[in-house]
């Protein structure tokens, strides 16, 4: 994270490791000198101060617990990795070596075997506009709302499924009513109004810091200001 003096500062690493019994979470707090970083079980709310925009935002940093790790690395119940699929993996990244495409540079290290297609898909960035407005708002609730809402979830009950790939519209979203939101919805009726995104509860729990209310559950305390933006551009295009 950068604080307001615009420096860098470790919070938390987290990891997901394998064992015989399956995923296991661990966290790890940083301490203030950035030294050493010692394991946490219990979670902690820290203080923190950033800017943005040229503003000043002071926010609540959520160091989860272990069990809340599972919020949205469960599928089927179980903790799994949710971050190295195919799309995720095939973009360019900075190395100390230079730039490159890290499916190329995982093959070249030897940690991915060589893929058998040539056309490897990718996610559009939120933020390109080269790519078309669908593609831009799909992947991103793709990334930031998928791993819970999808067919095998934590949030499979919702029947709102966001992955990248899911054509069924009312799975979606689109003029679906929710299953259980109170005070979630809003007041509002659909979790996505086509043509109407300030009507739509999908938007106005991006938008939300209600803790009751706001989504993701854990993980964020502000709002993301620009992908509300991408999003309610996407539902009013509808």
């Amino acid at each position: 994270y950068e604080n307001v003096a615009g420096e860098i500062q470790h919070i938390e690493t987290r990891l997901l490791i394998h064992r015989s019994n399956g995923w296991q979470s661990e966290t790890y707090e940083w301490n203030e000198s950035q030294t050493d970083a010692k394991r946490i079980v219990v979670g902690k709310t820290k203080q923190l101060t950033t800017q943005h925009n040229g503003q000043t935002l002071n926010f609540n940093y959520l160091i989860p617990n272990t069990n809340q790790c599972k919020n949205c690395h469960a599928v089927n119940g179980k903790a799994e990795p949710i971050g190295p699929q195919i799309h995720n993996l095939n973009k360019n990244y900075s190395y100390t070596s230079g730039t490159a495409n890290q499916i190329d540079t995982w093959v070249a290290k030897g940690i991915l075997e060589s893929p058998n297609i040539s056309n490897i898909p990718a996610y559009p960035q939120f933020d390109d506009l080269s790519s078309d407005l669908n593609s831009r708002a799909r992947a991103y609730l793709a990334v930031n709302c998928a791993s819970c809402h999808s067919v095998k979830g934590s949030a499979a009950n919702s029947g709102l499924y966001l992955e990248y790939h899911n054509q069924d519209s009312l799975s979606l979203g689109f003029w679906k009513q929710p299953v259980a939101a109170g005070a979630g919805s809003g007041g509002f009726t659909y979790v996505i109004k086509p043509g109407y995104a300030d009507e739509s509860i999908l938007l106005y729990r991006m938008i939300s810091d209600e803790v009751n209310e706001r989504m993701p559950e854990i993980g964020r305390d502000l709002s993301h200001e620009e992908g509300i933006a991408l999003i309610r551009e996407w539902i009013d295009s509808q």
